[in-house]
């Protein structure tokens, strides 16, 4: 894994994460798991893209350093389970769909 250099360990109010693209080849999984493992905050706002269905579609990946993101975002830095992920084009926003179902699929 390579290391973001300069980074410590940063205390803030918030984080604001969008365009992750999980489930896209391009998707930066390590990186932003790092950076999560080190940044102590208050709350992580998910504003938009996070899980790339549109790439699925055409051709499913999803790697352990995918899941190991979700999993952090949604089990590790989830204070309101039943807050919809708020995404711009995911389908899984425009039905309403919360972090109480989406974990429940990664049982």
């Amino acid at each position: 894994m390579a290391e973001i250099s300069g980074m410590t360990n940063p205390q803030v109010n918030s984080i604001w994460l969008s365009d992750i693209h999980l489930g896209y080849k391009g998707c930066r999984a390590e990186f932003l798991l790092d950076f999560l493992e080190r940044a102590r905050t208050d709350v992580i706002y998910l504003v938009g893209d996070v899980v790339d269905f549109w790439a699925m579609k055409r051709h499913f990946l999803w790697p352990e350093s995918h899941q190991a993101v979700l999993r952090k975002l949604l089990v590790e830095h989830a204070p309101h389970p039943e807050t919809p992920l708020p995404t711009e084009r995911d389908l899984s926003a425009r039905l309403g769909v919360s972090r109480r179902v989406i974990r429940q699929a990664l049982a």
